[in-house]
């Protein structure tokens, strides 16, 4: 596991501007991964930040110390960009819940397989419940009633590194019966 302190730093001003200066110091260095909120579900916190994030008052990036140092630095010495930083708190702890449903067996092997296997580095599965449903006498009515032979349906939460919990998303996301819930972070005032 990387010893890197990530951040999330909320910064007022163009978000396109913003997103332009970030990406530059990003590449300029090498620093591998930076999320915006507009890509990512981040759950902020307060109604009204995320009111500001999607109307563009406000741009919220996680990003490791190291860069949000740097960023928060040259914006203040620089004349041309307006951007400015509001505030950046160190993450403690990520956490993703999510839940799904689905109703056929092929298909809910598929989904544990998804939700069960191959988690990335660090990142653990808690809360894990799975429940699932036979019912040989709604075999066959699928089709015209609201009952199935087959429910297989769970929820839970993963806790893990930022780089972790944001490549579960991504793996998440890309799915159809599965519902990830907002990434949570718990961050020090």
């Amino acid at each position: 596991m990387s010893d890197t302190i990530f951040v999330q730093m909320e910064l007022h001003g163009s978000k396109d501007e913003i997103i332009g200066f970030v990406e530059g110091m990003r590449l300029a260095t090498a620093t591998e991964s930076v999320w915006y909120c507009r890509d990512n579900d981040f759950k902020l916190e307060t109604m009204m930040d995320s009111i500001k994030e999607k109307i563009g008052l406000e741009t919220h990036v996680v990003m490791p110390q190291h860069l949000a140092g740097t960023v928060g630095a040259f914006l203040e010495r620089s004349d041309v960009l307006t951007s400015t930083v509001a505030w950046v708190k160190e993450i403690s702890s990520v956490e993703l819940r999510f839940d799904y449903r689905c109703f056929s067996r092929g298909v809910g092997t598929d989904v544990r397989a998804v939700i069960e296997d191959h988690l990335p580095d660090s990142v653990t599965l808690e809360d894990y419940v799975v429940e699932e449903v036979v019912d040989d006498e709604a075999k066959g009515i699928e089709l015209y009633s609201q009952a199935h032979d087959y429910i297989l349906s769970g929820e839970g939460r993963y806790v893990g590194p930022v780089p972790g919990i944001f490549k579960i998303a991504q793996r998440l996301t890309d799915q159809d019966f599965i519902n990830p819930g907002k990434i949570h972070f718990t961050l020090v005032s």
